[in-house]
């Protein structure tokens, strides 16, 4: 643990040097206080929608009552992510965001020496290429934009889908796919779909005793109101089936994409250090 925090202090430490000193890549005449204003603020961002994946993991489990009686805030955010394809919808615009604020963080906190400069505190040169590849940035917004927050999430759902940010954050990540930026994810998925015979887990295994329910409301030749919220409540537990496979395999993506950041930033350094040799 305290090797851990060590490390942390020390990439912050550097990381806020380089800013302060201007040896970053931030953009020509973006003051330093707005560059260290502007990382905390999209790290934020980031880490409050990672948050929210793990909070929704939590609440697909819940039923209307219980979303209710915890939080009606909380009960409204998840009514609006799990409507129709509005799940698949703010994943897309998710994800483009996150891409968006992490290439914003890394264009802010990556160490650029302009020639002729001194290393960071006078440090030896072969230090100051370590601080060069930008892995304690990596660490600083793996830490602070992501584990930190789904920590929180796993631990205390509600208080991200309660949260009147969360509202605001889902409205942006559709906005961003409806934008059509990354459209064609949807053609893609459906012709993954199509080669490998995807279906909803609902079709998988069965609603159990829908079909007593249909034949009785066919018999009527009517619906009730209690039968209405059956219905209801049959349709959103098959959107929240078919929400964990999105979700799940939105995690395992994630996943994915840490383990290729990891293992393109060794690439690169083993390809500087044959340069240099």
């Amino acid at each position: 643990t305290m090797f851990s925090v060590a490390l942390l202090a020390l990439a912050w430490a550097v990381t806020l040097a380089a800013l302060f000193q201007g040896q970053t890549d931030a953009w020509d005449g973006l003051p330093a206080w707005a560059s260290v204003v502007l990382f905390l603020g999209l790290m934020a961002v980031v880490g409050f929608l990672e948050g929210l994946q793990i909070a929704l993991f939590a609440a697909i489990n819940l039923t209307d009552d219980e979303l209710k009686a915890q939080s009606p805030h909380a009960h409204h955010n998840c009514q609006l992510v799990f409507e129709g394809q509005n799940l698949a919808a703010f994943l897309i615009g998710r994800q483009i965001v996150v891409t968006i604020c992490m290439f914003v963080v890394a264009r802010i906190t990556t160490i650029s020496l302009e020639e002729g400069h001194a290393n960071l505190w006078g440090v030896s040169d072969g230090l100051q290429d370590f601080f060069n590849t930008g892995l304690l940035g990596a660490l600083i917004t793996a830490i602070h934009a992501s584990l930190i927050w789904r920590v929180i999430a796993s631990a205390a759902p509600f208080v991200f889908l309660s949260s009147p940010l969360t509202t605001m954050l889902i409205r942006l990540c559709l906005a961003v796919e409806q934008s059509g930026l990354c459209s064609v994810a949807w053609i893609l998925a459906r012709a993954q779909k199509f080669v490998f015979q995807f279906h909803p887990d609902h079709e998988y295994l069965g609603d159990g005793g829908d079909d007593d329910d249909d034949d009785d409301a066919g018999k009527v030749g009517a619906t009730s109101p209690t039968e209405e919220d059956g219905v209801d409540r049959r349709r959103m537990s098959q959107h929240r089936e078919s929400a964990r496979f999105l979700l799940s395999s939105s995690r395992n993506n994630v996943s994915r994409r840490d383990s290729l950041l990891s293992s393109s930033l060794r690439i690169s350094m083993a390809a500087e250090a044959i340069a240099a040799a």
